[in-house]
């Protein structure tokens, strides 16, 4: 194994009144939760030369906007995600790579 891409994502619209903890557990688990238990599992697949991990994210964690919370923090948690495992797995050639959707 070389590269792994996370795409996994739900998306439900809700203002702040509408938000449950359904809501929440469903998105943070399906695309933050998730994506950090992929990249772990990689991380030990990798070999000696490395490899690469692709995070799908969006810009809405760049621009929220009204409805979105949950949804662009989740994204938010992605590309912190990026930077703080780039800087933890990169001696080990591992890049991660935060990538930003419409």
């Amino acid at each position: 194994m070389d590269i792994l891409v996370n795409n996994a994502n739900v998306w439900r619209y809700e203002m702040l009144e509408q938000v449950s903890e359904e809501t929440y557990d469903m998105q943070f688990n399906t695309g933050l939760k998730a994506d950090i238990f992929c990249i772990q599992e990689a991380a030990q697949l990798f070999g000696k030369n490395g490899g690469s991990i692709i995070n799908i994210s969006s810009t809405i964690s760049l621009n929220p906007v009204p409805g979105t919370l949950i949804y662009a923090a989740m994204k938010a948690g992605i590309d912190t995600i990026a930077k703080t495992l780039s800087k933890e797995l990169g001696p080990r050639n591992i890049r991660i790579i935060p990538l930003h959707r419409e």
